[in-house]
């Protein structure tokens, strides 16, 4: 088999590997609603699904516009080591080919920044924030800007 072209660019001499990429991403969140509202009004996001479970709880998920993985938003019980992890970074970062326009789009939505990007000589750019419940997360392109941050809104605090 032919070699299989990697991120860079190049051509990579090693055998075909099965297809593998990330499906879900847990983010722990106090109040579903409002986080998924955040992504789907503030961000652009599509629902992925909404399901109540047999237990009661309520099983909600996201996705980028491209469908590529899904962020699964759990409202973990207060007693739950979950519930710890509401408002801790992700280690989520997001890809946009024009990080600039990404983060005019945002700002018209309401999303607040710590930063605006800068633009540098450079190739690829990441732009940091968090949502609704203090997550934070990153956005990255393959244009020229420096990162960017977001401020994050308490879920009470949606205009």
């Amino acid at each position: 088999m032919g070699g299989v072209s990697s991120v860079s660019g190049k051509n990579d001499s090693r055998p075909h590997r099965p297809h593998l990429r990330v499906h879900a991403i847990n983010v722990y969140v106090r109040d579903q609603e409002a986080s998924l509202h955040f992504y789907l009004d503030r961000l652009g996001f599509d629902l992925a699904f909404d399901a109540v479970l047999q237990s009661g709880d309520r099983w909600l998920a996201v996705a980028p516009p491209d469908g590529s993985a899904l962020l699964t938003l759990i409202a973990p019980k207060p007693e739950s080591r979950e519930y710890d992890l509401i408002g801790r970074p992700t280690g989520i970062v997001l890809v946009s080919e024009d990080v600039p326009a990404k983060y005019g789009e945002w700002r018209r939505r309401g999303v607040r920044f710590h930063y605006a990007p800068r633009l540098r000589r450079v190739k690829f750019h990441r732009q940091s924030g968090s949502d609704e419940e203090s997550h934070i997360w990153g956005a990255s392109s393959l244009t020229s800007a420096t990162p960017m941050g977001i401020h994050s809104h308490s879920p009470g605090s949606m205009r």
